[in-house]
């Protein structure tokens, strides 16, 4: 566990700054435009990220790169000292937890595996949990009165001594809810196409019971226990076109309304802490944030930050039992998150650090929302990333969507891929087309079956409404796909008149019986999706048509066929399938496949960067 302890440059320039009072936060802005970035640079891990304070306030764990390794380091807020805690090796730190004030679990992910081990605050020697090996780390559930042990399904785990004991005899494909003390409150699961919800009061209570004949949704999910640690909060999907948050009595078995919107479904519940406790919820809206608290003193909260970082989102991500330090992560839409530490005693908002201090002010893209009315009167929203320092209107590239029920990237976050392009000089569009999942059942429905269809006419709409506006370019425009997308985006091109290059990565092109869920936004299984799609025969019919031999006769945009995937032979397989069907029919296509020989030895931004520059690359010859 022994590695190098030299200061992160992030954590050194954040410990220049931790005493000082910020009064302000500027959005990025530059006074001349700043040169653009390499392309490498973009697709960078965080250099400090992660930040979460101890149960006592009296220490700040974080991740920062050291020797090109993500790793586990600690900040003493009394004397301002920076040691290194726990590294991976040759791999690197992907999460940690504060157990208790002395004791970090750590998960560290290698290139084959995940690992788990509980680290002292002492840097004695780490303790593999090797229970939790390559245990998911959203299964985690901390347990903040009782730090030697943590549960997770149906289990158990002894931090101090590695071993586990059975809650109860269920499966581990149950989705349960957890009191702050460790017992199982409420739990979900499919079985035979029913879904099944459980819940009680407490351990030694009876469960109650509720099946869901309904295939498509249960009647509500059990999220979360509420504050009081005695009822449930639930995501009712009973209560209207849209999801509603309730709360559900354990004792009663009574729903009560907490918060609803129209047209807009639950996005997420907002959690602090490593025991995940929540504090809201936040509800699906493009272009601005609508976030319900609780408790009125994080609303009140939340309103003050609104002052103190004008124009960035931010949210509370750890705090101190107390309550009298928290710790914010906060960003300007597109941008790299920073960290503030603010403490209540001495009311100062100070600077912890940067995930990217590499990136200038002024050189990223700008995120732009829009709305438009389809062709048959639908009322649609996306949003685009536009180059900061060319002028418009600039080349599109319209992002396909996987498939049916998916929801939108989110736009506020950084993207990599978005901003390499931007800085190429091209905009990149997600249109939030029917079938989309957030903004209500009806509107997701909407989308069912209609990928050949309707929603390429959205697409189509999406488009020319970014002309009319003055944005893009109409007669330069590129469709561009990863996975299952890869194969939308090629079957879009074909059948559309409005693309004129299209970029397929990764793809996706084995279709079977179970793919008509792909063209769906039911939950369903797939014999009542079979059904809901008009029988066997209909289902078959609606596949078929993304066959590529069945589409790519129709295909005469410039093509780009890449292949990204450098371990094992799948992603292969599936390219050399695709390019079979290109060869049947004498289409032209270019194919672009990493080199895989020194893969052990190569940084993953190295390859990003020579994928996107290679798709850019093309997009200049076949767009500009």
């Amino acid at each position: 566990m022994a590695f190098s302890t030299t200061l992160p440059r992030t954590a050194q320039l954040g410990l220049l700054f931790l005493a000082a009072l910020l009064t302000e936060a500027s959005l990025p802005a530059a006074s001349s435009p700043a040169p653009a970035l390499a392309a490498e640079a973009y697709f960078k891990s965080p250099e400090f990220t992660s930040p979460a304070i101890s149960p006592d306030g009296n220490n700040i764990a974080f991740i920062a790169r050291n020797d090109g390794h993500a790793c586990l380091f600690r900040l003493e807020l009394k004397t301002g000292q920076i040691s290194g805690l726990f590294s991976a090796g040759q791999g690197d730190v992907e999460t940690f937890w504060w157990t208790g004030n002395e004791r970090v679990l750590v998960a560290g992910l290698g290139r084959s595996n995940r690992e788990y081990f509980a680290q002292d605050l002492a840097n004695t020697k780490p303790r593999t949990i090797d229970t939790l090996h390559n245990w998911g780390v959203d299964w985690i559930k901390i347990l903040p009165d009782d730090p030697n042990h943590i549960v997770s399904y149906n289990k158990r785990f002894d931090l101090t001594t590695g071993k586990y004991s059975l809650i109860e005899n269920a499966s581990p494909d149950v989705s349960p809810v957890f009191s702050a003390g460790g017992e199982s409150r409420a739990k979900l699961w499919d079985e035979s196409g029913e879904w099944h919800i459980h819940w009680r009061a407490r351990a030694s209570a009876h469960w109650q019971t509720l099946a869901c004949s309904d295939q498509d949704q249960p009647s509500f999910i059990p999220m979360a226990m509420a504050a009081d640690d005695r009822s449930i909060l639930v995501i009712a999907n009973d209560q209207g076109d849209t999801q509603a948050l309730m709360r559900l009595d354990p004792v009663t078995g009574q729903r009560t309304m907490i918060a609803q919107r129209p047209n807009h479904d639950i996005w997420r519940l907002i959690t602090v802490g490593p025991e995940r406790k929540a504090v809201g919820v936040e509800f699906c809206n493009l272009g601005a944030q609508d976030i319900l608290f609780f408790d009125e003193s994080d609303q009140g909260f939340s309103a003050a930050l609104d002052q103190s970082l004008p124009g960035m989102i931010h949210r509370v991500t750890s705090t101190s039992m107390d309550g009298a330090k928290r710790i914010i992560e906060a960003w300007v839409p597109g941008y790299p998150s920073r960290y503030y530490l603010f403490d209540n005693a001495h009311r100062q908002l100070s600077s912890l650090g940067e995930q990217r201090p590499d990136i200038a002010p002024g050189v990223l893209g700008k995120v732009e929302y829009f709305r438009f009315k389809t062709r048959d009167a639908m009322d649609e929203i996306g949003y685009v990333m536009l180059p900061r320092n060319t002028a418009a209107p600039f080349p599109l590239i319209v992002m396909a969507i996987d498939g049916v029920g998916d929801a939108l990237a989110s736009p506020s976050t950084y993207n990599p891929v978005d901003q390499f392009f931007a800085s190429r000089g091209y905009a990149v569009g997600h249109i939030a087309v029917r079938g989309t999942q957030g903004f209500g059942r009806a509107y997701a429905k909407a989308g069912d079956f209609q990928l050949d269809g309707k929603i390429v006419a959205d697409l189509e709409d999406g488009v020319s409404y970014l002309a009319k506006s003055g944005r893009i370019n109409l007669q330069r425009v590129a469709l561009m796909g990863y996975g299952r997308g890869a194969l939308s985006a090629l079957h879009t091109a074909a059948v559309s008149n409005s693309f004129h290059a299209v970029v397929s990565y990764d793809i996706e092109c084995d279709l079977t019986a179970t793919s008509i869920k792909w063209l769906s936004s039911s939950r369903a299984d797939t014999p009542a999706v079979v059904k809901q799609a008009g029988g066997t025969k209909a289902a078959y019919a609606l596949v078929h048509q993304f066959e590529p031999d069945v589409f790519i006769e129709r295909l005469s945009a410039p093509t780009l066929l890449a292949n990204s995937a450098w371990y094992g032979s799948t992603s292969f397989h599936k390219g050399t399938r695709i390019r079979h069907s290109f060869d049947r029919y004498h289409k032209a296509y270019e194919w672009y496949e990493l080199d895989v020989k020194d893969a052990e030895h190569v940084k993953t931004e190295t390859y990003s960067a020579r994928l996107y520059t290679k798709i850019a690359d093309f997009l200049d010859r076949t767009l500009k």
